[in-house]
């Protein structure tokens, strides 16, 4: 049995009923390791005592045997331990204090870009008691991450782009869940990245993936290259030409690549990203743009905490960045490893324009005033009529401003000849509706003919149609 007293020993509080009478349950360790009296499940309320008291005692004859029962029954006591727990009281508010939220970083990369951050902690209790503390990030976007509770004051946290909350929580208890008004700790930290770095922006995937080193690592905005940081890709070593590729979303003129390197100072990391080709791909795939980099190259011989940049030609145009390795690189091995590839724009691709074909005055109709704007321009002595839309204006197709464009527009009007589209397709009076077409330019009648690929600076063809 087990009985509690008062502080005098004197006094009998509680006393439970006989436990495990006849030693039914067995000794351990066929029988339970423990066993436990809940006090308040007995009497329904807490007993206030001060001495607990274990006896060994014999059981009445429940075997048959007469006397005191079984000889297992002899009062011999052996206990390994005894546990005793207070009821817990928690009180209105709590006693701990955040006295302090600070963070450096990141571990690699300038100041305020994403990447590894530390989050300080600083804490007081008017108890005296070691606070637990919980730190957290979090950016409104995925699951909170979250250290802790623990009296440990800092932890790192992988920080990508975007505005992110870290909260420090203080409390001296792990059951209570009181606090106190000043217990929490907050501190907003905005990484917004460079604006021209159209990757972020993108939808990463790869050819294979091991150690969750996921595509996505490459466009988070953090150019921490340890892998254990938890921002570099990590394709499968049995993928003999590994890939990963950026999709931006739409077209966008790119002024150059950075490709970020892993840099931990395992045995061939380093080198892995050797003999690979770097491409921009325009939106039916195809290349725009593509360099190779082969086993001698020593783009990141001279520094590990450096991107490399690769300079594309003025007006690359593309929607996808590709890095594809093209076989065993310097380390041996194909394996791709990529911190962060990032993808500067130098401006928005030219934007489709559309066009009504044969409106030449702009004036949203085809008509006889169209014919006689595109003679006036050819044939009129240097007088300039409203600005003439050139792919409109080029009804035949031979991307030059002539004749034989009016000729074109004429017969369209009065004989239902056709029209043609800078697609080669044929327009009839039918068919001719707004439609689509490469960016062209309005003519400023300083060329005769009009070639729209040699011109550039001017105004684009408006839309909707003209």
């Amino acid at each position: 049995t087990v009985s509690v007293w008062d502080a005098a020993g004197t006094t009998e509080l509680y006393r439970s009923e006989l436990l495990n009478p006849e030693n039914v349950l067995g000794t351990f360790p066929n029988g339970p390791a423990s066993l436990a009296v809940d006090l308040i499940e007995d009497t329904g309320a807490t007993v206030k005592g001060q001495v607990i008291r274990v006896e060994r005692t014999p059981d009445p004859d429940l075997s048959g045997t007469g006397g005191l029962g079984n000889p297992d029954e002899a009062a011999v006591l052996s206990l390994a331990e005894v546990e005793v727990y207070r009821q817990l009281t928690c009180p209105a508010q709590g006693d701990s204090h955040c006295a302090g939220l600070t963070y450096e970083g990141p571990a690699h990369g300038e100041p305020g870009s994403p990447g590894l951050y530390w989050v300080h902690a600083a804490a007081t209790d008017d108890s005296g008691d070691a606070p637990y503390i919980t730190i957290s990030a979090d950016n409104g976007v995925t699951a909170p991450a979250t250290f802790g509770p623990a009296r440990v004051y800092g932890a790192p946290f992988l920080l990508t782009l975007g505005t992110w909350t870290l909260t420090v929580r203080a409390d001296d208890s792990l059951v209570c869940t009181d606090e106190a008004a000043d217990a929490a700790c907050t501190v907003t930290l905005d990484l917004t990245g460079d604006p021209d770095n159209v990757a972020p922006g993108g939808t990463a995937t790869q050819s294979s993936t091991v150690n969750n080193g996921i595509a996505p690592r490459a466009i988070d905005g953090a150019t921490d290259g340890v892998f254990d940081h938890g921002s570099v890709i990590h394709t499968d070593p049995a993928d003999p030409f590994p890939w990963w590729e950026v999709d931006l979303g739409a077209a966008f003129e790119l002024d150059r690549i950075v490709l970020w390197n892993r840099i931990d100072p395992c045995i061939g990391c380093m080198e892995r990203l050797s003999n690979f080709k770097a491409a921009v791909l325009d939106e039916s795939r195809t290349e725009a743009f593509a360099e190779s980099f082969f086993t001698d190259f020593t783009g990141f011989a001279d520094t590990t905490d450096e991107g490399f940049e690769i300079a594309l030609p003025p007006g690359t145009a593309g929607r996808f960045v590709r890095i594809e390795i093209l076989g065993p690189g310097t380390s041996g091995e194909t394996i791709l490893n990529l911190a962060e590839v990032q993808a500067f724009r130098g401006g928005e691709a030219p934007a489709e324009i559309f066009v009504l074909m044969g409106n030449v005055n702009t004036d949203s109709k085809v008509d006889i005033a169209d014919a006689i704007a595109l003679l006036g321009y050819l044939f009129g002595g240097g007088a300039k009529p409203p600005p003439v839309c050139a792919k409109a204006a080029d009804a035949n197709d031979d991307n030059k401003l002539d004749i034989a464009d009016a000729i074109k527009i004429l017969g369209y009007l009065f004989s239902q000849q056709a029209m043609l589209a800078p697609d080669h397709g044929t327009i009839t009076a039918a068919t001719n509706v707004c439609t689509g077409y490469a960016a062209g330019g309005v003519d400023d009648f300083d060329a005769k003919p009009y070639f729209p690929a040699q011109v550039s600076g001017l105004p684009p063809c408006a839309a909707p149609c003209r």
